[in-house]
């Protein structure tokens, strides 16, 4: 897991659609689901119920998701106060 990929998951969920999260990030949907299907094996749990409507959250993925704000909230916060010692 790494922080592209809970980016790229929050999107989708965010947008509704896996389309709308890859035009976002440049990228084609194939990669986007890609890199969401790695987050799924990885935790052994589906994470999105897909269908040609959008996509909507399990309940692992609610919990999912929460996490994945918090470790970008804290990877950000991280980064802002790492790059304030360099001032």
């Amino acid at each position: 897991m790494n922080i592209e990929q809970l980016r790229y998951f929050l999107q989708v969920v965010e947008s509704g659609s896996v389309n709308a999260a890859a035009q976002k990030f440049y990228m084609t949907p194939q990669a986007i689901n890609a890199s969401i299907r790695k987050l799924e094996e990885e935790y052994e749990s589906p994470l999105l119920v897909r269908s040609k409507k959008g996509v909507t959250l399990t309940p692992q993925g609610h919990v999912f998701a929460s996490y994945a704000k918090e470790v970008i909230e804290k990877n950000e916060k991280q980064k802002r106060r790492i790059l304030s010692l360099q001032q």
